[in-house]
Formats: C-alpha cells, sequence, structure tokens
C-alpha cells in the first residue's frame, strides 16, 4: 500500500515517517511509526488516538501541552532515548507517590488514589488491607476498600483522583 503524507510541503512515503511526541518543554517522549504495512497514522489526530487509547487521558495531555509531529523517520529516532534535562523533567509536574505511599485503583474503577503502601505484600502490584476482607486501606480522599492494584505503568495510564493529589500536594 502506497501512501504518501505531507512534510514540509512535499509529499513523502508514509513508511518512511515517524509521528515524533513531545512533552511540554519541548523535549521528545515518543515517538509512534506512520505506517507499517497495512497499519497507517495519517494524521495528528490519529496519532493521539494510537499512543493514547484513553479520551481522557488524551485530554488531560494535550492540556499539558504535549504534541505530535510528523518527521522523516531519521529525525524522530534521533532524540529518542534522551534525558530531559529540564525542571520540572518533562515539562509537567511530578505525579510519583511520596515516600510509603503508592497511586492505585480498585480494579474496574478509573482513577488512581493515593494510598500507604509499603510494598510489603506477597504480590508487589497488589495492595490488601492486613487485617483481611474485614479490613480497609483508606486513601488520602478518604475513599475506603479491601485492596488496590498498584503497578506504576498505571500512574500515566489512569487520571489521578484530584482530591488526593491535592492532599499529596498538602501534605
Amino acid at each position: 500500500m502506497n501512501v504518501y503524507l505531507e512534510v514540509d510541503g512535499k509529499p513523502v512515503p508514509a513508511s518512511e515517517l515517524t509521528w515524533a511526541h513531545f512533552s511540554p518543554c519541548g523535549c521528545q517522549c515518543g515517538v509512534l511509526v506512520a505506517q507499517s504495512g497495512n497499519f497507517l497514522v495519517p494524521d495528528e489526530e490519529s496519532a493521539w488516538k494510537e499512543f493514547y487509547e484513553s479520551a481522557a487521558i488524551r485530554k488531560r495531555e494535550k492540556a499539558r501541552g504535549y504534541t505530535f509531529k510528523l518527521m522523516h523517520h531519521p529525525d524522530a529516532v534521533i532524540a529518542l532515548g534522551g534525558k530531559c534535562p529540564h525542571t520540572p523533567q518533562w515539562g509537567v509536574p511530578d505525579e510519583s507517590a511520596p515516600e510509603g505511599f503508592a497511586w492505585g485503583k480498585r480494579s474496574k474503577a478509573k482513577k488512581l488514589h493515593l494510598i500507604p503502601f509499603t510494598g510489603d505484600t506477597k504480590r508487589s502490584n497488589f495492595a490488601t488491607a492486613p487485617g483481611g476482607y474485614d479490613d480497609r486501606i483508606t486513601a488520602k480522599c478518604g475513599e475506603s476498600q479491601w485492596s488496590f492494584e498498584v503497578d506504576s505503568w498505571m500512574t500515566s495510564e489512569f487520571l489521578k483522583c484530584e482530591a488526593c493529589v491535592t492532599a499529596k500536594e498538602a501534605s
């Protein structure tokens, strides 16, 4: 499939192009090939949808100032994997959990809560209340649950509870 996309006013085979992803500070933070076989990402909105499955996350990242730019593949990968020298890094505030806490979510929830977590558990990605099913883990916002998933990959894939973010900033 020969598809051409426009770069700098000229048609270029899509198979030679990459969508470069830039953070608010201007540092490149990712790439997405424009075409691989029958897979095609023809425009910026499609790049957003391929990179971020959730509409809520796309909205958040656009509001933060993340962008995509269609580039020739060699130019797009040159800065990939580099370290961002800016403060805050990547142009966004540090959202990591403070010592003794983790961002966790209930099994089918779409928001993360800041919960007490030391990592002392049989399953490193799952926090359960120490007293069993009758006990609860209480997040900074007051959300109370028997268990929370705490995988680190979730911090970029789910929205955070605003009350928990506010409580983190206040402490």
